[in-house]
C-alpha cells in the first residue's frame, strides 16, 4: 500500500486485515505470482516475506494463497498416491529390516516386540494421516502459528508476530514442497526395500533442518543481526517451539484421555 507523506510516496508495511482482504474473492492465478513465488520461497522465504510485506514486489502472492495452491497439489498427489498406502509400504519396508537380522531366538522375539510397538505407533498415526491426505491445509494450521509464536519469542519481541506468521506460513509451503516431492518419489522407487523408511525419515529431517536454516536467514536478513545473534535465536526459536509442542502434546493426550474416563463412567 502506497500513501502520500510530505508530498513523497511512502510504502506502507502490509497487515493482517489486508491480507484478509486480498483473499475475500480472489482467485487463485498463475499470472499474479503463485509460480514466482514458488521459486521464490524454494529457495529465499525470508525474501519473499519482505518483499510481499513492505510491498517491494507485486508479483509475490500472499502466504494464503500459497498454501491453498500446495495444498491443491497435495490433494492431486494424494488422490493418485493414497498416504495409507504409503504407510502400508512402510510398514512392510520396517518388517522386513526388523527380521533380517533375526538370526536368533532372542533377536526374533525383538524384532517382533519392536514390530507390535511399531504397528500400534502407525495405527494410531492413521487417521490423523489421512485426514492429512483429504485436508493437506489442516496440518498448515496446525503447525504455522506455532513456528511463528516461537520464531518472535526467539526475536525477543522485536518482530511483529503477522510479520512472523507470514515468514513461517513461507518456510511451511518451502519445507512442503522439499518434503513431499522427495518422499513420494523413494516410495515409488524403493517401495518394500528395507531402505525406504530411513530414506523417507531423513528427508524429513533434511526439511526440519532446513526450515531451521531459513529461521538463521531470516534473523539476519530481516532484522539485520549479526551471524552469531542469527543462530543464537535460531537455536532459542527450536528450544521455543519444542516446548510449545511438547505443551500441546500434553493437553492433546489428557483431553484423550479424559474423554476414555469419562466414557467409561458413563
Amino acid at each position: 500500500m502506497i500513501e502520500e507523506q510530505n508530498g513523497e510516496a511512502a510504502v506502507q508495511p502490509k497487515n493482517f486485515k489486508q491480507l484478509i482482504k486480498e483473499n475475500l474473492g480472489e482467485r487463485l492465478s498463475f499470472e499474479h505470482g503463485v509460480l514466482y513465488t514458488a521459486r521464490m520461497v524454494l529457495f529465499q522465504p525470508w525474501r519473499a516475506c519482505r518483499d510481499y510485506m513492505d510491498a517491494h514486489d507485486p508479483r509475490v502472492s500472499n502466504p494464503v494463497s500459497m498454501i491453498l495452491t500446495i495444498s491443491a497439489v497435495m490433494v492431486v498427489l494424494y488422490y493418485f498416491f493414497p498416504m495409507d498406502e504409503m504407510l502400508v509400504a512402510m510398514q512392510q519396508s520396517q518388517q522386513v529390516g526388523l527380521f533380517v537380522d533375526a538370526d536368533t531366538p532372542e533377536k526374533l522375539a525383538a524384532a517382533q516386540e519392536a514390530q507390535a510397538s511399531a504397528e500400534k505407533a502407525n495405527s494410531f498415526m492413521l487417521p490423523f494421516l489421512n485426514l492429512l491426505g483429504e485436508f493437506p491445509f489442516v496440518s498448515f494450521l496446525i503447525f504455522v502459528p506455532l513456528y511463528a509464536l516461537a520464531f518472535k519469542w526467539a526475536a525477543y519481541g522485536k518482530m511483529p508476530y503477522f510479520r512472523a506468521l507470514v515468514f513461517t506460513a513461507y518456510c511451511s509451503v518451502s519445507s512442503t514442497i522439499w518434503l513431499t516431492l522427495p518422499q513420494h518419489i523413494a516410495y515409488q522407487v524403493l517401495l518394500a526395500d528395507p531402505r525406504m523408511v530411513t530414506v523417507i525419515n531423513s528427508f524429513s529431517a533434511a526439511a526440519t533442518g532446513l526450515t531451521f536454516i531459513f529461521f538463521f536467514f531470516a534473523y539476519k536478513n530481516l532484522q539485520g543481526r549479526s551471524g552469531i545473534s542469527s543462530f543464537l535465536r535460531t537455536l532459542l526459536s527450536v528450544f521455543w517451539l519444542v516446548v510449545i509442542v511438547l505443551l500441546v502434546i500434553i493437553l492433546i493426550v489428557a483431553g484423550v484421555i479424559g474423554y476414555m474416563v469419562m466414557t467409561k463412567a458413563a
